[in-house]
C-alpha cells in the first residue's frame, strides 16, 4: 500500500506517546494482554504501537492526537497492528470487533510500509489460529499468544 517515513520528530511524538500509555498502564495496574509474557517488554510494545498508528494517520492524512479511543478505533474508526517484521502478519484476537477494519504496518524508525488490511470476522479463520515462535513461525497447538495470524498474502491492498 506504501512506505511511510516519519520525521524525527514525528519518532519523539510517537514514542512519547508510547511512554505515556505504559506509564498509565502502570498508574492503573494494568496487565500484559493477548498472551504476553515476562519476556515481553511493554514499554517497546506500547511504542510500537503508538508509532504505527502514527504511520497510519499520516498515510490517510487523519488527525491523530497520540491515543486512540478506549472501545474505538485507533485512528478514526480504523485499528491498527505493528510489527517490525517486514514479512510479519496481522495479529487478530477473538475478542477484535468482527466489523473493524485492521490494519498492518511493518517496520522500525523512521521507515513503515502500510501492509493491507482485513475485516477482523475474515481474519478469524482456523487456518490462520496458533502461536507465533521463534523466528515468526506459526505454531497451530502452540501456546505463546495464540492469536489468528493472518499473512500478507491475505490483506486487501486498496485503501
Amino acid at each position: 500500500m506504501g512506505e511511510i517515513r516519519l520525521t524525527i520528530f514525528e519518532v519523539m511524538q510517537g514514542a512519547f506517546s508510547g511512554l505515556l500509555r505504559q506509564c498509565d498502564n502502570i498508574a492503573h495496574g494494568a496487565k500484559p494482554a493477548h498472551g504476553h509474557d515476562d519476556d515481553t517488554n511493554p514499554w517497546q510494545i506500547a511504542i510500537d504501537g503508538a508509532l504505527g498508528e502514527m504511520v497510519l494517520a499520516k498515510h490517510f492524512n487523519i488527525y491523530w492526537g497520540g491515543k486512540g479511543i478506549k472501545g474505538g478505533g485507533d485512528v478514526g474508526n480504523l485499528q491498527v497492528r505493528t510489527t517490525p517484521y517486514a514479512n510479519g502478519y496481522l495479529r487478530l484476537h477473538k475478542k477484535d470487533e468482527d466489523g473493524a477494519k485492521f490494519y498492518l504496518v511493518t517496520g522500525k524508525p523512521p521507515k513503515y510500509t502500510v501492509r493491507g488490511w482485513l475485516l477482523a470476522k475474515d481474519g478469524k479463520r482456523p487456518e490462520f489460529w496458533g502461536s507465533i515462535g521463534k523466528g515468526g513461525v506459526i505454531d497451530p497447538n502452540g501456546t505463546h499468544r495464540p492469536a489468528y495470524w493472518v499473512p500478507q498474502d491475505k490483506l486487501n491492498i486498496g485503501d
